[in-house]
């Protein structure tokens, strides 16, 4: 396992809460070296590649390994995100028409009073 301090690009760390299991790429390559395991505000844990692919031979995973190119990660990376574009616009629709729908149901009762007799 190795232990490294995040990078800061434009201020933002690029290792955030939810990015375990993600691959760990030479930005200059394109080439997967790890994967992180976990992490915290100030450190990476993440495990090279190999000791990946060993474990998983070693539990008795046999046969070819293929990683998608850079290319088919940057296009699901993108599907994804149109997708999550299309689902944040039809909450925000549905949000909105159940907002419309709370004026229209708001009934107005008028008071009724009695005389006196």
């Amino acid at each position: 396992m190795w232990v490294l301090e995040p990078y800061q690009k434009d201020g933002l760390v690029t290792v955030q809460r939810g990015d375990s299991g993600s691959w760990v790429m030479d930005p200059n390559k394109g080439s997967v070296f790890g994967i992180v395991i976990a992490s915290t505000s100030y450190t990476v844990y993440l495990m090279p590649l190999k000791d990946v692919i060993q474990s998983a031979i070693d539990k008795g995973h046999q046969g070819k390994w293929v990683l998608p190119s850079s290319e088919e990660v940057i296009e699901k990376k993108l599907e994804l995100e149109l997708e999550l574009e299309a689902a944040t616009k039809a909450a925000l629709e549905v949000m909105e028409a159940r907002k419309k729908l709370r004026s229209i149901n708001t009934i107005i009762v008028p008071t009724i009073s009695k005389e006196p007799s």
